[in-house]
């Protein structure tokens, strides 16, 4: 749905097998929960600055983020962003400017070799704003460090993905 950005997943089907090789390696859904803390790594070919006519990567680059609850990822989300999301994301946040960028939408989110999410939706490139943010404690405070990203939690997705699978080998 794009308006509430629920739901920011698919499945893609190859017309040939695919060939593994020792680069080439098939990857393991993630089936649990995943909570704030754990270290995980996006790699694409998308935009290397904010500049929506700016270059794109020529390698393949990648970059290690940390997640975090989705209350926290509200509270470094843009105000007008913030009800969209759900138990069904999961959220990464390191500060400014890092992050996925433009391009990058359905990298996969990797942690210990399990694919926890997909890169869906964030301001583009992790980009700064200045708002009044509440904080847990209900003290206030001026943020400005750039935004959370969200992805599809991919455990609450598996059941469904499974299950396509299953009916199209």
């Amino acid at each position: 749905n794009y308006i509430e950005r629920r739901h920011d997943i698919g499945i893609g089907r190859t017309r040939s097998e695919i060939l593994f090789t020792p680069l080439i390696q098939p990857i393991n859904l993630g089936s649990e929960f995943v909570g704030e803390g754990v270290r995980a790594n996006i790699s694409g070919w998308g935009g290397l600055t904010e500049d929506p006519m700016g270059p794109f990567a020529d390698d393949l680059h990648w970059i290690t983020l940390t997640t975090v609850t989705n209350v926290k990822c509200k509270q470094v989300m843009h105000p007008n962003e913030r009800s969209r999301i759900t138990d069904d994301n999961i959220c990464t946040y390191d500060g400014p400017h890092v992050g996925a960028c433009r391009g990058d939408s359905g990298s996969l989110l990797v942690a210990n070799g399990v694919v926890i999410g997909a890169v869906s939706w964030a301001l583009p490139c992790a980009r700064e704003f200045n708002v009044l943010v509440k904080q847990e404690q209900l003290n206030l405070m001026n943020f400005s460090g750039g935004t959370s990203e969200v992805y599809p939690r991919i455990s609450s997705y598996r059941p469904w993905m499974m299950e396509v699978m299953s009916r199209h080998r």
